[in-house]
């Protein structure tokens, strides 16, 4: 389920694309974002830095068509969004903090990669070599 909050946002922009104006289909984006933001905030997730910069990418592109250039072309608009969310991922790689790792950590545990949760020491998982283990 989590990956399908994760990509909701943009399957949903690009079918509003299809069918509707681009300051909707960019505004629905960005909420539907804080929608998947307050969802994991209720449960007890950290913000995630993708969710975060989509918010400000979907409402900038979205500002920028609404009140600047009303006749961007859809190629334009989708070009800027995936402009703004290539921007970001970089950003976060730059700054070494990869917002994929944010998703991996919660997925981890020391049982599904092999370890034995209290032996803070390096053994062999089946078929995966040495693992160190916490």
């Amino acid at each position: 389920m989590t990956v399908f909050l994760i990509l909701a946002p943009y399957g949903a922009f690009a079918l509003l694309m299809l069918v509707t104006s681009a300051t909707v289909s960019l505004f629905t984006g960005a909420a539907i974002c804080l929608a998947v933001m307050a969802f994991d905030m209720v449960r007890g997730r950290s913000m995630k830095i993708l969710g975060a910069g989509s918010v400000i990418v979907f409402a900038a592109v979205g500002g920028y068509v609404s009140l600047i250039d009303p006749n961007l072309s859809v190629s334009g608009v989708k070009f800027a969004v995936d402009t703004g969310i290539f921007l970001l991922t970089l950003t976060s790689i730059v700054i070494r903090r990869p917002f994929t790792l944010q998703y991996a950590a919660r997925s981890w545990t020391p049982r599904s990669s092999g370890c034995r949760v209290s032996s803070g020491r390096t053994t062999s998982s089946p078929g995966h070599g040495p693992v160190r283990c916490c």
